[in-house]
């Protein structure tokens, strides 16, 4: 009986003392497997998924960005893009408005296009056979 009260104990505990995600804007702080990053879109990508049912098949969500500035990376990245470097990134949500792309999608964000500014993790995301790519799933036009 002991026992079971202070596993209780420490549960409840543990919780109390866990933070919540530090809000930034629209986004969050970086997580494990993420960098903080500005970036400047240098060029849109026009191929498109081959499953018919993403929105990637319909619209761009490949591009390539100018990284501005790294603020943090979590600790499981194992490449992290440096300021100045010039990087692939699937936006998630497809680089369109989503108010057209995923109208039913919340929070809406407001496209990018050639020159948009923008700040967002960036998740390091490992590929089949070796490798990586970096996926945004939310950012903040600047």
């Amino acid at each position: 009986m002991q026992l079971i009260t202070l596993l209780c104990a420490l549960l409840c505990y543990s919780c109390k003392t866990m933070q919540p995600a530090v809000q930034t804007g629209s986004t969050t702080a970086a997580t494990p497997m993420s960098c903080r990053i500005a970036g400047v879109i240098v060029h849109i990508q026009q191929g498109h998924d081959a499953d018919t049912g993403s929105v990637c098949h319909k619209y761009a969500c490949r591009a390539l960005v100018r990284i501005t500035s790294v603020s943090e990376c979590g600790p499981g990245v194992s490449a992290a893009p440096t300021e100045g470097d010039t990087v692939a990134i699937r936006f998630a949500y497809s680089l369109t408005k989503t108010a057209i792309a995923l109208p039913m999608m919340r929070p809406q964000y407001p496209g990018l296009k050639k020159g948009s500014a923008f700040v967002a993790n960036a998740e390091q995301r490992l590929q089949m056979g070796g490798g990586s790519e970096y996926v945004v799933y939310g950012y903040e036009a600047k």
